[in-house]
């Protein structure tokens, strides 16, 4: 599958792997997402954590789920770019979540 492919190929630019989620810095997490489009592998989610001394943790208001328009044939990555472009300089790090399969989006 790509989107295996993708994360295997970003797993040493996290900055933390915690529980099963691979963080990275907003220039990967953009990185990845470019990569994901000229694969065709849809954009299905983008969380945003705080990283601090006692690890890190998720905010409502940091999470886009794309699952919906993914479902639908979108790839999402202009979203998912703008999303995380939008909370870069609040220091946080990003889990992507990638589609399955690759697809022919717009």
């Amino acid at each position: 599958m790509e989107a295996e492919s993708l994360v295997r190929e970003f797993a040493s630019r996290a900055v933390a792997q915690e529980a099963g989620h691979m963080l990275l810095e907003g220039a990967d997490a953009i990185v990845l997402i470019n990569k994901a489009a000229e694969a065709g592998v849809p954009v299905v989610r983008v969380d945003g954590y705080r990283s601090g001394a006692e690890g890190t943790t998720a905010s409502p208001e940091d999470v886009a789920d794309f699952a919906a328009a993914a479902g639908e044939g979108h790839g999402c990555w202009t979203e998912a770019e703008e999303f995380v472009r939008g909370r870069m300089e609040r220091g946080l790090v990003f889990e992507l979540t990638l589609g399955p399969d690759p697809i022919n989006a717009a």
